[in-house]
């Protein structure tokens, strides 16, 4: 009798897959001037968004701009899980093993004629917990804490973050 041959992937490789997927999908949104596929890649890998990011970026938290080396940066406030937009804590917890309750966030994209793009984002409280819970209609019970935008600039291949606003003069998504 025959045994199937298994082919075990070791998490490392799966890991560096995924990662290598992400910088792709990265490379092509970017070459199809493609904003939102380029920040979805942007918020999933570490290393797309340290690719991705410019020399210097200004993290300005309740009106105070503080220039940071953009190697240094580590606060990047916002991630995924599954489909769904979360805070970057919400993944770190994730990561960890603690179970929901995450703080989801709600997004609104802008990119301008020459190829600047602004993300607004507000954290979102829903009433069963998440927005993929809930059924039918809108379950939003309103946006919670200090509201964030992240600026990013084109370059000659791409885009790179230079600005991540949170507090102060952070409106939040637009209505």
């Amino acid at each position: 009798m025959l045994l199937p041959v298994l082919a075990l992937t070791s998490p490392a490789t799966a890991q560096n897959d995924e990662i290598l997927n992400w910088e792709k999908q990265a490379e092509t949104a970017c070459n199809t001037y493609d904003f939102k596929g380029f920040f979805e890649a942007f918020l999933r890998s570490d290393k797309v968004r340290a690719k991705y990011s410019a020399s210097q970026i200004y993290q300005v938290r309740d009106g105070v701009s503080e220039p940071i080396a953009g190697s240094a940066y580590r606060d990047f406030p916002l991630g995924m899980l599954d489909y769904s937009w979360v805070t970057a804590e919400s993944v770190r917890k994730n990561a960890t093993g603690v179970p929901p309750p995450y703080e989801y966030v709600e997004l609104e994209i802008n990119v301008a004629g020459d190829r600047r793009a602004r993300v607004d984002w507000v954290r979102m409280g829903y009433k069963n917990g998440s927005p993929d819970e809930g059924g039918e209609g809108d379950d939003r019970t309103g946006a919670y804490g200090k509201p964030g935008y992240l600026l990013f600039y084109p370059t000659d291949a791409c885009w790179e973050l230079v600005q991540d606003t949170q507090g102060g003069d952070a409106p939040g998504p637009m209505r």
